[in-house]
């Protein structure tokens, strides 16, 4: 499904490219998905950005249109790009949660992962992460 995760982008977020196979990736990726479309906050934070975009939207048309003989072009331009601006702004505020449900996912697995910096805790044996210090 979302092969690209680690063959195009190279693994981002880096947890992904410690999981044992693709496939366990793409499980991963999927049931985060599932887990936010049943999420309410996702929902708030989703439908209120989309309310803002169409706001803002009808201002700046309000301008372009009268001021341009391709208003419709415009209208569709200022559309994609306030739908890519929601998009992008509520996955800047979720990646930390999918980052930590990686981590969660990878210690679930048997790869040992620091769950506060994500270093791989492979062969650790004192119980406290060496990069940041937390206990693992």
């Amino acid at each position: 499904m979302l092969i690209f995760w680690k063959d195009k982008w190279r693994g981002w977020p880096p947890e992904l490219k410690r999981f044992p196979q693709n496939i366990d990736a793409q499980d991963a990726n999927r049931d985060w998905w599932k887990r936010q479309c049943k999420s309410v906050s996702f929902w708030v934070v989703f439908i209120s950005l989309t309310a803002f975009m169409m706001a803002l939207q009808a201002v700046l048309m309000r301008f372009v249109s009268g001021q341009n003989p391709l208003g419709f072009l415009a209208f569709i331009v200022v559309g994609v790009s306030m739908g890519g601006g929601g998009i992008t702004i509520n996955w800047w505020f979720g990646r930390h949660k999918y980052r930590r449900f990686l981590r969660e996912r990878l210690n679930e697995m048997g790869v040992m992962t620091c769950m506060k910096c994500g270093y791989d805790l492979t062969g650790n044996e004192s119980g406290v992460c060496p990069e940041c210090g937390s206990p693992s």
